[in-house]
């Protein structure tokens, strides 16, 4: 009986100094002048955080926001998708937004490396358009718009889902629009119906084309650039060319029908003019005599 409350009071013991050290680590690494180094990673990645101690060393130790993960190889505090390899490097099998936050390895009670990670959601981007401000879409290509040039246009830009909210630009003709500009409006950013922790931004361009052509562009230079264009043709020598070709594309059927019923006219009518002539003829001869 005796033996086993020895033991028992070992464990506690060990338990104890644990505790103390640690604490006296996390009061440390508060302290510490230790460079962070920012990681953005893509949600649902594969990230591995690398933390380079010699296996002579004695204590080692993982941190995620000034809570103990890993003493040597033992989890203390388990977080879902998080693992450690052999090498001591944290392996994070799939990024969660509960991964966020500050992840520091420790050797002996010296910070050895940190790391503050951030989720990064990447965001789709269309373009949209007032029905009043343009003709039609172009047939042949979604990115072709003719417009009436005496008029204005507004085209919204909407980057659906981003983490996080999408900062976009406009580009007009190779140049960018500067968010202070007058055209620039209605710069909005609203939580996503249906994700949540996801943020949709929306910005509107207030335009009046000037020349024959004009390439506008929306883009996000986030994590990676995403980019949703338009070219803009105005009635200009061009616009005669493109949009009566889009008429006969769209409107092939009754242009069929509509030259069939004109050759059958003409036929017809060049039939009745020529018997018309032959009488006019004959009846001059006979007149004359």
């Amino acid at each position: 009986m005796s033996f086993k409350i020895v033991i028992m009071d070992r464990i506690h013991l060990k338990v104890l100094v644990l505790f103390i050290f640690t604490g006296f680590l996390r009061v440390k690494i508060v302290r510490a002048n230790t460079e962070v180094s920012r990681k953005v990673v893509h949600l649902s990645s594969h990230v591995i955080l690398k933390c380079d101690i010699s296996e002579k060393k004695r204590s080692k130790l993982w941190w995620f926001d000034g809570e103990l993960l890993y003493f040597n190889y033992i989890n203390t505090h388990p977080i879902e998708g998080v693992s450690l390899s052999e090498n001591y490097s944290l392996v994070i099998q799939e990024v969660m937004f509960q991964h966020e936050g500050l992840f520091t390895c420790t050797c002996e009670g010296t910070p050895n490396v940190a790391y503050n990670l951030s989720v990064a959601v990447i965001p789709e981007v269309t373009l949209s358009f007032d029905n009043d401000t343009f003709i039609r879409m172009m047939r042949h290509s979604p990115e072709i718009i003719v417009i009436d040039p005496r008029e204005p246009i507004e085209i919204t830009c909407l980057a659906i889902g981003s983490r996080p909210p999408a900062s976009l630009t406009w580009v007009v003709n190779d140049e960018d629009v500067s968010l202070d500009s007058p055209n620039v409006l209605d710069v909005m950013y609203t939580p996503n119906k249906e994700r949540p922790n996801i943020t949709d931004s929306t910005s509107t361009l207030h335009l009046l084309p000037s020349g024959d052509e004009v390439n506008v562009s929306c883009q996000f230079r986030g994590m990676e650039f995403i980019s949703s264009n338009v070219t803009i043709l105005v009635p200009c020598g061009i616009f005669d060319q493109h949009f009566q070709a889009d008429v006969l594309l769209s409107e092939g059927n009754w242009f069929n029908n509509t030259t069939e019923e004109w050759t059958l006219w003409i036929s017809v009518s060049s039939s009745v003019c020529f018997f018309v002539l032959m009488a006019t003829f004959v009846c001059g001869l006979f007149c004359g005599r």
